[in-house]
């Protein structure tokens, strides 16, 4: 029974996979739709699957490193799959310098912070 159920679906994959020359209007539609969904399916594992794994897989780092004895896995998980890294900036947001100027200057604020603490900057 279990091989006439696998021998059933390679029959049918292979009726879908295959691009018959004389009907180009469903060779087209076949590849059409097979370029969808390789789309659809990449386009799904990058903006949805790949930061669900890697939030996961970074929130159980920090978890084992600082122990989960203050917060919740979930709420690791939750606080590094939505971080924003912070930056900052030479002028000051209010305004109070002329803008068309002065060219503003963006950075990270820990690579700045980094940069400003280092010995060789001193």
């Amino acid at each position: 029974m279990y091989i006439l159920e696998l021998l059933d679906i390679s029959h049918w994959l292979h009726h879908i996979f295959t691009l018959d020359p004389d009907e180009p209007f469903k060779t087209t539609a076949k590849i059409v739709s097979m370029i969808g969904t390789v789309f659809t399916v990449g386009t799904t594992f990058v903006t949805k699957t790949y930061p669900w794994l890697r939030a996961k897989m970074d929130s159980r780092s920090v978890a084992k490193s600082l122990g989960a004895t203050f917060f919740t896995p979930s709420g690791i998980e939750r606080s590094i799959r939505y971080y924003i890294p912070p930056n900052c900036q030479t002028l000051d947001p209010a305004g109070s310098e002329e803008s068309r100027r002065i060219h503003n200057v963006q950075g990270k604020l820990f690579d700045t912070l980094d940069n400003a603490l280092s010995p060789s900057s001193r």
